[in-house]
């Protein structure tokens, strides 16, 4: 895989570096598989098992509660860990400013790539706490009064916050990566031609931006998926419950529609928030220590596509859920009988 990944981004447009054209190191292969099997195992997996055992009905089970408190100490871990991964990243904007003007092209596009590495280092954080704040955000979606379709939606997702958060976290990696990378782009250009006198351009070819950016959309959508028929039968039980409270199923598919914006704004709120955050330390660090010329960037509509393109495979599953179960008794579905 590695020199055709290679071939590929020394065709990019990228600052060129012989090294693309050399057989990959066996220690960074190593690392490599490492931190990304890190990732996936801290961002889904875990998340993805809770969703398939929870049922609203047994979680006020005894054993449920024994399972709470379990919990609570593995957030005490994940918090101590994530406050010291925040120190850390935070020394090493520190360490960023401290270092002095960069006016050698190469060495200057070498140097830049630190910023893909903080915005990984944001990443990881976020995916340490990132249900807790999926969480908060739902409650505050939940404040807000339009409707009953909007009180309903709101109230599924903030009860459950496993369901949401295994929804919602690869969904928002996917968008904050994409936005990192633009913005590593857009300023690594930007900072080539200010500083370093050169006038540089990324210019890909269409078949590389298809990977560029198709990657991130199958990923996040076949995660979004999956997380969503994990709870088929979950799903069909809740709208049975309405059916039998006295709701008609046109509100159903209006708690449908209305979920899928909720799960949308959190995954733009998310993503673009971690892509802001590490733009606005780098572009400190940078600006007071190796390139003083660094400007603030906004992230652009790629990682908003994204996260459209996966929210929107989870509508239409939902809807195919919905449409499913509603053929069915609900008084049976509720007693047991499918």
């Amino acid at each position: 895989m590695w020199p055709a990944y290679g071939r590929f981004v020394w065709d990019s447009g990228l600052p060129q570096s012989e090294e693309l054209l050399r057989p990959i190191a066996s220690n960074s292969l190593l690392i490599g598989i490492i931190a990304t099997s890190a990732v996936v195992l801290i961002t889904g997996i875990k998340s993805s098992f809770k969703v398939v055992r929870s049922n609203v009905v047994e979680s006020l089970s005894s054993d449920e509660f024994i399972s709470v408190r379990r919990a609570k100490w593995r957030r005490v871990i994940r918090a101590i860990i994530a406050v010291l991964l925040i120190l850390g990243l935070t020394a090493g904007y520190f360490g960023i400013s401290s270092q002095p003007r960069i006016t050698d092209a190469r060495k200057l596009g070498d140097y830049m790539t630190i910023y893909m590495g903080t915005g990984i280092g944001v990443c990881i954080i976020f995916a340490l706490v990132g249900t807790q704040i999926i969480h908060l955000i739902t409650r505050l979606l939940g404040c807000l009064s339009f409707g009953n379709s909007w009180f309903m939606a709101a109230r599924e997702a903030s009860a459950r916050p496993d369901l949401t958060s295994a929804l919602v976290v690869p969904i928002v990696m996917m968008s904050a990566s994409t936005g990192i990378m633009n913005l590593w782009i857009d300023k690594l250009m930007l900072v080539l031609n200010a500083q370093a006198g050169t006038a540089a351009a990324v210019n890909a070819p269409p078949q590389q931006m298809v990977i560029l950016f198709g990657g991130p959309v199958l990923s996040a959508s076949v995660c979004a998926s999956s997380v969503v028929c994990a709870t088929i039968n979950q799903r069909t039980e809740d709208n049975a419950i309405l059916l039998v409270s006295g709701s008609v199923q046109s509100d159903i598919y209006k708690k449908i529609t209305v979920e899928s914006v909720i799960y949308f704004i959190i995954s733009c709120v998310c993503g673009y928030g971690i892509a802001l955050i590490n733009e606005v330390a780098i572009n400190a660090a940078l600006k007071a220590g190796p390139v003083p010329v660094s400007e603030f960037q906004m992230p652009g509509a790629n990682p908003a596509y994204i996260v459209f393109a996966a929210v929107a495979l989870s509508f239409v599953l939902l809807v195919a859920i919905a449409y499913s179960g509603l053929r069915k008794n609900p008084v049976a579905v509720i007693s047991g009988g499918r």
